[in-house]
Parts: C-alpha cells; structure tokens; sequence
C-alpha cells in the first residue's frame, strides 16, 4: 500500500500539476534532480549544490502552465549562487533565454526587449577601483515618461533577522510573510490615494530575505513595479554574498511579428563590490570569504526614457566609482543599512551637486535620513527626508526628468539668476545631457 502512495506521488509529481506557488525553489520541479530525486519542493533550501550545469530541461516535454522568464533568471542565480560563484550577468542571461524557449515551446525574442552594452569587457582583469564593468542595460519598448513616481519605503530592519541570515538561518515566517503582505497592501492603497501608479519602489540594504525573491518578481512583474532593495546576507561554500537586486518590469512581445505584448520581468542581482569594513570583519569573524567582483561592476539602466544606477551603501563611499556617472544619469539610487548618516549625508550633497542628478536613498528607519534630494539650493534640495516609527510607511513623490535635463543643456553664462536647479558643476559634459533628453540642439 506505502509502495503504491510513493508511486502515485512520483507521477504526481512528473506530471508537475501541482501547485507552482508552493515550490520554494524556483522552477525545481523542472530540474532532473526534482523530479529524480527524494527532494521536498517545500524546503527551501532544497536547490542542489553539486551540480554546476543546472538542468531546466522539462521531463517528457509536458509544461501544464507559462513559466516567466525571471523564474528562470532566479533559478539560474540561485544555481550559480549555490555554487559559491561570482555571478556572470551576459552567461546567465543566454542561458535564461535559450531555456524560455525549450520551456514554452515558443519563439520567444526575450532579448529583444531590451538591449545591453557592457564597457569593458566583464573578462578583462582591470583595476576594478578605477575601471569597472558598467552593464548599459536599455528597454527600449517602454514608454518614456516625462516624471517618476518614486516610492521611498521606511521601515524599522531587524537585526535578529540579519544575523540569521548570515548564520544560514534567514527566516521568512508567517510574521515576517505579514509584514511584506502588508507593504505590498500599501503600495496598492497609496496609489489610490495619490490617485497614479507608483513607478519605483525603494527599500533598504538587508532588507529582503532571499527566500522572498520570487514572490516579490510575481508581484512586481503583475503590477509592474520596479523594486530596489538589499537582500540579507547569502551564505553558501562558505562566502557571505551581500547582494542588490533590481526588479525592471517590462512589455514583452511573443515575437518581432506580434503586437500583442504581455508582462515581463528582469531581475538584475548583483554583488556587492565594496563591503563595509565593520561588515567584512563580522563575516570574517565567522571565517566567511568575502566575494569580489573582478573588475567591480555596475548597471546603467535606462527604463521609461529615465537613466539611473544603483548603489549598495558603502559602495557610495568610492568617489571614483561615483563620478563615472557623471553626465550619464538622471538619478541615483543606494540601499543603505548605515547608523553614520552624518557622513553619508555629505556624500548624498555632493553627489547630487557633482553629478547634478536627483539622488534616492533608503536606509533603516532606526538610523534614518532616507531621502529624495536634487541639486538645487540648500532650503528646497530635500524633497523627503525622514526617519523613525515602528510602522512601515511609504512616502510618494515624483521626479521631474523632463526639466532638470531642459536645465543642463543650458551654458551656464546665459542662465535665468532665478532657475531652480544649480548650475551644473565645472567640465558637466552637456552632450551626455542632450544625448539623454534625446536631442541634440547643436548637431548640424
């Protein structure tokens, strides 16, 4: 009788009718090891670490629903990840794409939705203090928006659930699944209070536990809601990876034919190239090795016509790394889990005035100073600033794109005394300026 329940549960589970929303690991159930192996698609923690070629092939070709592209990126980090390797964005994306075809049996063009330029090459062993990879992703089929609506996430981080998580025990209970619950209720009752959609939605450094980055993809991509956030420490083959994610949404087409377009979704993830020294030294204390990238990379993003990159805290603290994009973006973006917000205070200054570009910041509401700040004159140069409170709240405001580039493509000789902005900063490369409003009024 026992042999004939296993039985049935091994055809259960061959032929994947199941629920998909309860298999912790993404897109196990599709792997040989899932289905082969006595594995639990509760746990987890389940996803293999012996094999460095992950297998997404579907057993007896049988899919019974439409697997997203990002549960195949997700699953490809996680591979990667549980390996204990530095992940490679151009390897992982290939691979990614290949698979969301076998997976549908369609003829997908997933990269066609967006294009990517990478300077230098991610295999050239640089100076990666001087020199690093920049990753120039563009989604071009999006719409380009003249303002963003920026969603800054205050929240109250707890330090039990980060320790945890660099203890290999991150935890993700029914309290902690209630508290993501109530923010996602949140985002939805401020848009329909401010009455629009929220474009992008910042958290800080270590605030997301791993195991909750496919039912945040799922909300982001059903919502499309950009998501920036820290995820705690990811400890694996003894390396404690501090990792950010950025969760671009974007409009799929099923192929160069089709006008019908559908919701994607890009998870970017990426190591963290500077660890904070009281940081390293508490994951060394545990004889954790620290991850490096080589060279350090970042992503350029352009989404909505808007250009930004995004920082992980102490990374804001390289001022070489900082004026590489200068001229290059719109805004800038760090996650931060920082209690010395004196001194990140005078780099968030001088970023926005160097770099002349609006700066977004979300750090743990204990500490504070989470903020929108733009170059402009010290009394309006804030547009939010706060700190504190044991409730998680959102704070809304937009980013006016279209008149702070219309500002920088100005000479600054012959600029209005009365402008709201500054004047942008000595050797400001004002043809970057044009390039990114999208035309260039001295080309001849």
């Amino acid at each position: 009788m026992i042999k004939n329940i296993k039985e049935q549960v091994n055809l259960l589970r061959r032929s994947n009718m199941i629920r998909h929303n309860y298999i912790c690991s993404p897109l196990i159930n599709y792997t040989q090891y899932g289905i082969e192996e006595n594995c639990s698609y509760l746990d987890p923690d389940v996803f293999p670490k012996h094999d460095d070629n992950l297998d997404l092939s579907i057993a007896d070709n049988i899919s019974p629903r439409f697997v997203n592209f990002h549960e195949i990126v997700l699953a490809l980090y996680r591979n990667e990840l549980n390996n204990g390797k530095i992940l490679n964005f151009n390897k992982i994306l290939k691979q990614a794409s290949v698979k969301y075809k076998e997976i549908n049996k369609k003829e997908f063009e997933i990269l066609k939705s967006f294009s990517i330029d990478i300077k230098p090459d991610i295999e050239s062993e640089v100076d990666s203090s001087i020199n690093p990879s920049i990753k120039h992703i563009t989604f071009g089929s999006t719409s380009n928006e003249k303002e963003l609506c920026i969603g800054l996430v205050n929240m109250k981080l707890n330090d039990y659930y980060i320790e945890q998580s660099y203890l290999q025990n991150p935890i993700l209970d029914n309290k902690r699944r209630e508290q993501f619950n109530s923010l996602l209720n949140l985002v939805r009752h401020t848009e329909h209070q401010i009455k629009r959609k929220i474009d992008i939605l910042v958290l800080p450094e270590l605030s997301v536990p791993y195991k909750a980055l496919d039912w945040l993809c799922d909300y982001a991509q059903r919502n499309q809601l950009m998501m920036i956030f820290g995820v705690e420490h990811w400890v694996s083959k003894n390396r404690a990876y501090n990792l950010l994610a950025t969760l671009i949404p974007f409009p799929l087409n099923e192929n160069s034919n089709s006008e019908e377009t559908f919701n994607g979704l890009l998870p970017l993830l990426r190591i963290k190239n500077h660890y904070a020294p009281d940081e390293e030294l508490l994951l060394k204390s545990y004889r954790y090795t620290i991850p490096k990238p080589k060279p350090s990379e970042y992503f350029l993003i352009e989404w909505k016509g808007a250009k930004f990159s995004v920082f992980n805290c102490f990374e804001l603290a390289d001022i070489q790394h900082r004026a590489l994009f200068r001229g290059e973006v719109d805004l800038l973006f760090a996650c931060e889990y920082n209690a010395d917000t004196h001194y990140y205070s005078n780099i968030v200054e001088s970023v926005v005035r160097d770099l002349h570009c609006y700066f977004i910041q979300s750090n743990n509401a204990v500490n504070g100073d989470s903020r929108i700040t733009r170059p402009t004159k010290s009394a309006t140069m804030n547009q939010i600033q706060i700190k504190g409170g044991e409730n998680i709240s959102i704070i809304v405001d937009t980013i006016d794109i279209e008149n702070i580039r219309n500002h920088q493509i100005q000479n600054n000789v012959g600029r209005d005394k009365g402008s709201f902005f500054k004047p942008t900063p000595p050797g400001y490369e004002v043809e970057k300026a044009m390039n990114r409003r999208g035309k260039n009024l001295n080309k001849k």
